[in-house]
C-alpha cells in the first residue's frame, strides 16, 4: 500500500536521543499508512544498532546507511547545510503524498500529529505546509520554545522571506520532488534554503491543538557546535545563495523578495574621516577626494564623511552641498578622541589620529547593511576606474578583503609586489599598503581600528595593527583577500606628518622598529604609469 506520508530523519551520532525520537514515529496514530525513511551518516557512537534493532520490530522504517560520513566535514567546512541526507538520500525514496521531518535528536510528543497536520493540508489546498508548536530543551531542561498564542501563518511572500522560528521537527511540507524538480531540490538543498523554495508553491498554515514537538539544543549538534563568527559567515553566504538560486530557479517577484533581505554588495560604502588642518587646506583637498569618487564610473555607493570634531564646519556643509545629498552621509563629532589626547605632530597622534572617526562611520555603514567599504583619507584621490575594478572583483570571486595599486608621491608604487597577473591572492600585510586602496567586508570581519598606544601600551600605528588583526582573523576563519593589479589610487604624502621612526616592522607587530619603506627603482613601466596619473590628473582635475 502506499503510503500518505513519508517521516524524514536525519541522524549522526545520536545514540542518546534516537530512541525518543524513534518512539515519537512509531507511536503515530492515523487513518492512513506512514512510512519511515532514515538516513544515518555512519555513526560511530551506537546509534545504528539502534535503528536496526526498531527497523527489525517496525517494517514501515527504512534505513540509509551510509558506510563513510558523508555531511559533517561539510557542514563544518560550509560545503553543505545540513540538509543534504534529506535531499540527496531520503526524498528520491519518498513514495508519501506529503513529508514530515524530524532530525534525530528531535522528537515529537503528539500521537496525532500527522493525523492532524494531513487534514489540515487537505483542507487548504492553497498551503504548502504546515507547521505547530514546539519547545526548547537544553540537557533536561524545557526552556520556552513556541506556543499556539505564539505560532502565525504566513503568506507565499513571508515563506520565501524565510519566518524565523518555525523548529524542521514541526513542519509538514507536500512532496513535489520529481525528475523535473530534482536539481533546484538539490540546488535548495537546507532546511532554511528549503523553506524559501517551498514558498514559490504556496503559503504555510500554523495548527493549534497539537502537542508541541521537542527542538533539542546540545553541543554535539553540527550548527550548535560551530563558532558564532563561523555561524555568521555561513549565514552571509546563505543569504547571498538564496538570492542566485531565486534568480536562476525562482520568479522575478522572489528573486526581488531575497535581493531585499540580503546585505547589499552592491553599493560601496566609503569611509571618509576629516579633520580641520592647521593649513586650513582642509576643503580644497576634501573637493579634490570629493571629485574624485564621483568621477567614478561604478556610481553605486554612500559617502559616510565623519567629521573628526571638526571646529566651524561652513565651509565643509557649503562644500557638501554640491553634491547629490543622498550620496553623502555627513556627521560631524562633538569629541575628536585622538586629537583631544595626543599633540599635534607627535608619534601618538600620527599612530591614532582619525580611529574613532572611522569607527564610526563603519558602524553607521554596518547598521545601514552595506557590506563592502573602501577608505578614502581626505586627501587622497582615486583614478575613475577605481570602484568599478573592486567590483568586478567582488563579482568574480569570494574576496573579503581587496586592494589595488597606488601611486605614491609619483614615485613608486605600493604594495611593493612583483606580478604580471591582473589578480593575486594576498592577505592585508601591515605595512606597504596604502588604506585608501583597500575594500573589505565589513559585514563578515568584525576587525575595526584602535588607539593601540591606548589598548595595549604599544605605541604602533592603527594601520598596522588593523591590517595585522584582520589578517589573522581571515587566516583563521579561511577567507580570501586579493590584490588588484591595477592603478587606481593616487597618495600623496602630506597632512599629519610621518615622525621619525614611526613605521614598524609588519612581522614583528609586538615591537617598535624603524625600517624604510619599501621604494623600488622605478622601471620604465613605472615611470609611464607615473605620467599616465599625471595626465588624468590634468584631465580631469582628479
Amino acid at each position: 500500500m502506499t503510503p500518505l506520508v513519508t517521516v524524514c530523519c536525519s541522524t549522526y551520532n545520536h545514540s542518546k536521543f534516537i530512541r525518543q525520537a524513534l518512539n515519537g514515529f512509531v507511536m503515530q496514530q492515523t487513518t492512513f499508512p506512514f512510512e519511515i525513511i532514515i538516513s544515518d551518516d555512519a555513526s560511530s557512537d551506537g546509534t545504528t544498532d539502534i535503528l536496526n534493532e526498531y527497523a527489525n520490530e517496525y517494517a514501515n522504517i527504512h534505513l540509509i546507511l551510509n558506510k563513510e560520513n558523508q555531511w559533517k566535514e561539510g557542514m563544518t567546512n560550509g560545503t553543505f547545510f545540513g540538509f543534504e541526507p534529506f535531499v540527496y538520500n531520503i526524498l528520491p525514496r519518498a513514495r508519501g503524498k506529503y513529508l514530515a521531518f524530524c532530525e534525530g535528536d528531535d522528537y515529537w510528543t503528539d500521537p496525532l500529529k500527522l493525523q492532524k497536520q494531513v487534514d489540515y493540508l487537505d483542507d487548504h489546498p492553497a498551503d504548502v505546509m504546515c507547521w505547530h508548536s514546539y519547545r526548547v530543551q537544553r540537557g533536561d531542561t524545557i526552556h520556552g520554545g513556541f506556543t499556539d498564542g505564539m505560532g502565525k501563518s504566513y503568506t507565499q511572500k513571508e515563506l520565501i522571506t524565510v519566518p524565523n522560528g518555525i523548529a524542521s521537527s514541526t513542519k509538514m511540507f507536500r512532496n513535489f520532488y520529481t525528475n523535473d524538480t530534482k536539481a533546484a531540490y538539490e540546488a535548495f538543498r537546507g532546511d532554511y534554503l528549503f523553506t524559501s523554495y517551498m514558498g514559490l508553491f504556496g503559503g504555510c498554515g500554523f495548527i493549534k491543538g497539537i502537542e508541541p514537538s521537542v527542538y533539542r539544543l546540545h553541543d554535539k549538534g553540527v550548527w550548535m557546535g560551530l563558532d558564532r563568527q563561523v555561524k555568521k559567515i555561513r549565514y552571509q553566504e546563505m543569504l547571498d545563495n538564496l538570492y542566485e538560486l531565486h534568480t536562476k530557479y525562482g520568479t522575478p517577484t522572489s528573486a526581488a523578495i531575497r535581493d531585499a533581505l540580503r546585505y547589499n554588495k552592491d553599493t560601496f560604502a566609503i569611509i571618509l574621516p576629516t579633520c580641520r588642518r592647521k593649513d586650513g587646506y582642509t576643503p580644497r583637498l576634501l573637493k579634490m577626494t570629493l571629485d574624485s569618487i564621483f568621477a567614478q564610473t561604478y556610481t553605486n555607493f554612500k559617502i559616510y564623511l565623519i567629521g573628526d570634531k571638526y571646529d566651524d564646519d561652513k565651509k565643509i556643509l557649503d562644500l557638501i552641498s554640491q553634491y547629490p545629498p543622498k550620496a553623502i552621509y555627513y556627521k560631524n563629532l562633538t569629541v575628536a578622541k585622538e586629537r583631544s589626547k595626543y599633540s599635534d605632530g607627535s608619534r601618538e597622534l600620527w599612530c591614532s589620529g582619525g580611529v574613532n572617526a572611522s569607527n564610526y562611520a563603519l558602524a553607521k555603514a554596518t547598521n545601514d547593511r552595506l557590506q563592502y567599504a573602501c577608505f578614502i583619507d581626505h586627501d587622497d584621490t582615486w583614478l575613475p576606474n577605481h570602484l568599478q575594478i573592486l567590483h568586478e572583483a567582488i563579482e568574480q570571486t569570494n574576496a573579503r578583503w581587496l586592494c589595488t595599486k597606488t601611486n605614491v608621491n609619483f614615485l613608486y608604487f605600493y604594495p611593493n609586489i612583483e606580478t604580471e597577473e591582473e589578480m593575486v591572492e594576498l592577505l592585508p600585510i601591515p605595512e606597504g599598503v596604502i588604506k585608501s586602496s583597500t575594500c573589505f567586508d565589513i559585514q563578515v570581519i568584525p576587525i575595526r581600528l584602535r588607539d593601540v598606544l591606548a589598548e595595549t601600551g604599544k605605541l604602533y600605528p592603527a594601520d598596522a595593527d588593523f591590517w595585522s588583526r584582520m589578517r589573522e582573523f581571515m587566516t583563521t576563519y579561511n577567507l580570501k583577500g586579493y590584490y588588484l593589479n591595477t592603478l587606481t589610487c593616487k597618495y600623496i604624502s602630506g597632512g599629519t606628518k610621518r615622525p621619525p621612526q614611526a613605521i614598524v616592522s609588519w612581522n614583528k607587530p609586538d615591537k617598535i622598529k624603524s625600517v624604510p619603506l619599501p621604494r623600488k627603482r622605478m622601471t620604465w613601466r613605472d615611470k609611464i604609469a607615473a605620467c599616465q596619473v599625471r595626465s588624468t590628473i590634468l584631465q580631469t582635475g582628479v
